[in-house]
């Protein structure tokens, strides 16, 4: 009896990335697991591609034990850029979507987590769901491909993981209202009342078009002031006149203000006292582990958190922290996605 050929190598690595886009750590996949559940597949080809897509990131692992000979056994998931790279080899078909999406709400849950809604009710996903796939492609070529060949990704200094950077990204190119701008009726009702309705969205949709608001006027305001200047034939008009910041102080963003007690010493290159951690910690963005604070001016410091950097101003029982709009929506993503996957356990 002849058997079914074995697939390149190339097409067994879409077809491993393809079946674990469907899975995560519920499903206990092992790398026998994923050969069993594709056995046309040649076993070692399969462990050899595991091994890969585990090493440029694509997969993540959890040690469960150790196999009937002594190795360690691990369970296997998609990473985000795992998602992306399956995606982006293979052809899903609707309901192939659907069920990647419901089996990685953890990975993009203010998009995964809310499919159905965004994608599939009504005519908002007829708007958002073409904008899904152009935008994945990018995000691709930005951030997954470069390691797929042994590359590296663009390096963003100063700036958050790659993973909530790709996140941030998927965000704002799919529940931003700049989407609807040429569509008129209904269809926006129909996704503001959506947004409306779901208090993750609302209050991530209003975030960004404050922040996007802000940077159109400040962009306007330049335009229009050139545009009158040459109109009037007055050079004045266009050096006089008064460009409002895109954000809030100085072209940053509020982020929290929390007084503290006993914070003596302050900070220091070589010191951020447990009390400030845990401050930054409960405010969704934690101080990254090799952080050494920079100081700006006096009792005004540059801390490197998971969401960005983020500048502290230090003072008697008082903790003002504000950083740049990446930081601002960052650090809203990490707390709206937190208390999405709680009410999900």
């Amino acid at each position: 009896m002849i058997g079914m050929p074995r697939m390149r190598p190339g097409g067994t690595k879409k077809a491993v990335l393809r079946y674990l886009s469907k899975k995560n750590f519920r499903d206990e996949i092992t790398k026998y697991r994923i050969w069993k559940d594709n056995e046309h597949l040649k076993r070692t080809t399969v462990y050899n591609i595991v091994e890969e897509l585990d090493e440029k990131g694509l997969l993540r692992k959890v040690k469960v034990g150790e196999t009937p000979t002594g190795q360690e056994k691990y369970h296997y998931a998609p990473t985000l850029s795992g998602v992306l790279a399956a995606l982006h080899f293979n052809h899903f078909p609707s309901d192939d979507m659907d069920e990647v999406a419901s089996k990685q709400v953890e990975l993009l849950p203010l998009v995964f987590g809310k499919w159905n809604k965004l994608m599939r009710n009504g005519n908002t996903g007829k708007v958002i769901l073409p904008k899904f796939g152009r935008l994945r492609e990018r995000l691709w070529e930005v951030f997954v491909e470069p390691i797929h060949r042994g590359k590296l990704p663009p390096k963003e200094p100063g700036r958050p993981p790659t993973d909530l950077s790709i996140r941030r990204r998927v965000y704002e190119g799919l529940l931003s209202p700049g989407l609807f701008e040429n569509v008129v009726g209904d269809i926006r009702r129909e996704f503001i009342r959506l947004v409306m309705d779901d208090p993750e969205l609302s209050e991530f949709v209003h975030q960004l078009s404050v922040i996007k608001r802000n940077e159109a006027e400040h962009h306007l305001a330049n335009y229009r002031a050139a545009a009158e200047s040459l109109e009037e034939k007055n050079l004045e008009r266009f050096v006089d006149e008064p460009i409002p910041e895109k954000g809030e102080i100085g072209g940053t963003y509020a982020l929290f203000e929390r007084e503290v007690k006993d914070l003596k010493d302050g900070l220091s290159r070589s010191n951020i006292p447990e009390q400030v951690k845990s401050v930054f910690k409960e405010e969704h963005c934690p101080i990254s582990a090799e952080s050494a604070p920079c100081p700006i001016k006096e009792n005004t410091w540059c801390v490197s958190t998971k969401a960005g950097n983020v500048y502290l101003i230090v003072e008697a029982e008082k903790l003002v922290a504000f950083g740049d709009r990446t930081a601002k929506l960052n650090r809203l993503i990490l707390r709206l996605e937190e208390e999405l996957l709680g009410k999900n356990d």
